[in-house]
Parts: C-alpha cells; structure tokens; sequence
C-alpha cells in the first residue's frame, strides 16, 4: 500500500447542503436581505399600534410574510408591512 492509496476520508461538511425550510408564508432570507430592512415582531406591533401577539398571529394565518434569519427569530421585511396594511385599507386579500 502506498501513501495516496490510504487517505483519509474526506472531513464532512459543518455547513448543511439543505436550504432552510420555509414555510408558505415565508421569504426566503435571500429574498428579505435584498430588497428590503427588516422589523422585529416588537417593532411591527409598535408600527401597526397592536400587541406582538397580534403580528404574530398574522404569520401564523399567513396574512403578513416573515423571515427567520436564525432559528425561532421573526423578522417583518418593511416592504411586506407595508403590503398588508395596504391590504388592510383597500380590501385586497394578495
């Protein structure tokens, strides 16, 4: 056996090959960075004038998009706040 025979194997890669999964009403976070600035779920509910809860809730139904930049974190592009409000005020449901 010579030397090049007995490499050792390859180290795996610490980076996952899988894209995030994301859910339907998710940007993706190449998407969001792009385009747009990004709101915390706090920051949005200040905009809008209702609890964190509330916004919350709006992503969970799918009515408002968000982006999860790093694990549970929620973050609102502006760009899309300002979509559902404009939603809101003129009875688009898009």
């Amino acid at each position: 056996m010579d030397a090049t025979s007995a490499q050792a194997p390859a180290p795996q890669s610490l980076v996952s090959q899988q894209p995030p999964r994301l859910l339907e009403n998710q940007f993706s976070i190449k998407e969001a960075f792009m385009s747009t600035d990004l709101l915390s779920v706090r920051d949005a509910a200040k905009r809008l004038a209702v609890h964190p809860k509330t916004v919350r809730a709006l992503i969970h139904r799918g009515e408002l998009r968000a982006v999860r930049p790093l694990g549970k974190m929620l973050r609102i592009p502006i760009a899309e706040l300002d979509r559902w409000i404009h939603s809101q005020l003129t009875g688009d449901q898009k």
